[in-house]
């Protein structure tokens, strides 16, 4: 990895949450008003609210706020269900008429919103092994797979506007010390984030793959 150019790029996404630019005299300043790069208007973390606020309203008209929670910051929206309200334990078979009863409310507004959504699969720390899961990987990472696939399949989401990703037990909300507490970490999160949020995130992954790449030597 060429490192002046890793810290060029690390410099142009900062630049993306604000500006630095030379003042008359010997010193810097930084503007600390995020700057849209391509000319919109950035989303805000009022924004942000509203959207969990609409989120909220939502969950409580289908009296699952005891099932589901929901937090907005800066980046986005995140939306946590519990692993039982979709799926039995240790499984990753979707209980579709649960799946109709809550995600559509969820993702439609998230599509609403223009917003990315990615799906996490979380578990508790119990060892799982089984011929069709081997460990909490695989477990946590189909059930993001299932999840995803009933969406597309019932017409919620473009595949171009999703991600998953299978965390197991590595990211708890909670420790691991209860009946209650792991099943709070288990657990299947939404995260709607910014379109713009997604392009800065694409631009500097790009960047870093182009730097890292072998250059032929000139014979």
């Amino acid at each position: 990895l060429n490192v002046t150019q890793f810290k060029q790029m690390l410099g142009s996404v900062r630049e993306a949450f604000g500006v630095q630019f030379e003042t008359a005299g010997s010193h810097e300043a930084l503007s600390t008003s995020p700057v849209s790069m391509d000319g919109r208007q950035p989303q805000t973390i009022d924004d942000n609210q509203e959207a969990e606020e609409e989120l909220q309203a939502r969950i409580e008209e289908l009296g699952l706020e005891a099932e589901v929670d929901i937090e907005s910051d800066v980046g986005g929206v995140t939306v946590r269900i519990r692993d039982r309200v979709l799926f039995e334990s240790g499984s990753a078979d979707l209980d579709e008429d649960s799946a109709r009863g809550v995600l559509p409310a969820i993702v439609t507004l998230g599509r609403e919103l223009s917003r990315e959504l990615a799906v996490h699969g979380h578990s508790d720390d119990r060892p799982i092994q089984s011929a069709r899961y081997p460990s909490n990987w695989e477990l946590s990472s189909a059930r993001a797979s299932s999840v995803v696939r009933f969406l597309l399949a019932e017409g919620l989401l473009d595949e171009m506007d999703v991600s998953i990703a299978g965390w197991a037990d590595t990211k708890p909300l909670v420790p691991n010390d209860s009946p209650e507490n792991r099943a709070i970490n288990r657990r299947v999160e939404f995260r709607f984030v910014t379109r713009r949020e997604v392009e800065l995130a694409t631009e500097a992954e790009t960047e870093v793959i182009q730097d890292a790449a072998p250059v032929e030597a000139t014979p």
